[in-house]
C-alpha cells in the first residue's frame, strides 16, 4: 500500500463530483479505474453536498499543489533581462558583495550574498558579471501599494492587474509615489561609522529633528562632497550613523543610502518626501525584506 500523493488525492475527488448522482441514492462511488470511495453509515442522498464538498477539497488540493511548487522551484539567478519590463512573473536576483574596482574587483571574504526572488516589472536594470566579481541591480516600486512602479505608466493593455488597484498616473504623481533603490555589490555598509564621522563635522543649521544642512565651511574635508550638485544635509539615522542626503532638480531627484543585510544600497525619491527621509528608508528596508529569497 502506498500514500496517496496530491495529485492521487486530487483525481479521487473529481471521479466523486463527476460520479455523484442526483437520480437515485448512492452507497459506493467509484473514482477512476483504480480507486474507489465506500460510505461507512448508510446511504448518502445528498448529491448537492456530495459534489460542493468535493469541489472544496479540490480547490484547496489545487492551492496547495500550487504553493509546492512555488517553494521548491530552484534558485536560478538572471544576468540580463530577457522579457517585457511589465512582465510580472517572479524572476531570482543575486548579489554578491566584492571589493576593488575595475580588474582588481573580487569577492569579499567571508562571502556575502543577498538574494532576493519578485516579479520581472520591479526591475529596471540588472548587471552581473563574474570575473570581475561585480553585480548591481535597480529596482522601483509604488510605495502606496508596493507594487511595481512601472505599471502605473505602461499602456492598459500591457498591464496584468490580477487585481490590484493599478491606474496610469499622471507623470507628477507617479514621481511622487515612486522609490528606486539601487543594489550594488561594492556597496558595503562596513563605511558607515568612518563616513558618519566624517558627515557629523560637516552639520550646519538645522532643519528639523535628525536633519541638518551640509556645511562645507565647518570642516576642510567638508569640501570634497559639497562639490557634487544639488543641495546636501546630514540625516541622523542613529546616535552612530549619519547619512548624507542629496537633492537634485530631477523628477526624482533626493537620494541618499541606508545599510541593509551588511550592503549599502541606495534610495532615491521626490524631493516633497525630504521631510519624512527616515519613512523613506523604512519603506525600502521592508520592500527589500520581503523580497528575499527564503
Amino acid at each position: 500500500m502506498r500514500w496517496l500523493g496530491i495529485g492521487d488525492a486530487g483525481r479521487v475527488m473529481l471521479a466523486v463530483f463527476h460520479a455523484a448522482r442526483c437520480d437515485k441514492p448512492i452507497s459506493v462511488v467509484r473514482a477512476a479505474r483504480r480507486w474507489t470511495v465506500r460510505m461507512k453509515h448508510g446511504w448518502l442522498t445528498d448529491c448537492v453536498t456530495i459534489r460542493s464538498s468535493a469541489l472544496i477539497v479540490m480547490l484547496m488540493f489545487g492551492v496547495i499543489q500550487l504553493s509546492s511548487i512555488a517553494l521548491i522551484q530552484p534558485f536560478e539567478p538572471i544576468s540580463e533581462l530577457k522579457t517585457w519590463y511589465t512582465d510580472r512573473n517572479p524572476i531570482d536576483v543575486e548579489i554578491i558583495a566584492s571589493t576593488g574596482q575595475g580588474n582588481e574587483a573580487r569577492r569579499v571574504e567571508p562571502e556575502r550574498i543577498l538574494r532576493l526572488r519578485l516579479e520581472r516589472a520591479y526591475v529596471d536594470s540588472i548587471s552581473r558579471i563574474e570575473r570581475p566579481s561585480f553585480s548591481s541591480v535597480s529596482l522601483s516600486f509604488d510605495m502606496p501599494t508596493n507594487l511595481p512602479s512601472v505599471l502605473f505608466t505602461a499602456p492598459p493593455e500591457q498591464v496584468e492587474l490580477r487585481g490590484d488597484p493599478i491606474r496610469q498616473l499622471p507623470r507628477a504623481e507617479f514621481a511622487s509615489r515612486t522609490s528606486v533603490i539601487l543594489l550594488q555589490s561594492s556597496n558595503s555598509s562596513d563605511v558607515l561609522p568612518r563616513v558618519s564621522s566624517e558627515l557629523n563635522r560637516c552639520k550646519g543649521g538645522k532643519r528639523q529633528d535628525d536633519l541638518f544642512l551640509y556645511d562645507k565651511e565647518h570642516n576642510h574635508s567638508c569640501l570634497a562632497r559639497s562639490l557634487a550638485f544639488g543641495t546636501k544635509y546630514v540625516a541622523r539615522l542613529s546616535d552612530d550613523i549619519s547619512l548624507l542626503i542629496r537633492c537634485s532638480d530631477a523628477l526624482i531627484g533626493c537620494e541618499t543610502y541606508f545599510p541593509f543585510e551588511g550592503f549599502l544600497p541606495s534610495v532615491s525619491f521626490h524631493e516633497s518626501h525630504l521631510a519624512h527621509w527616515k519613512e523613506i528608508i523604512g519603506k525600502a528596508t521592508e520592500f527589500l525584506q520581503s523580497k528575499k529569497y527564503r
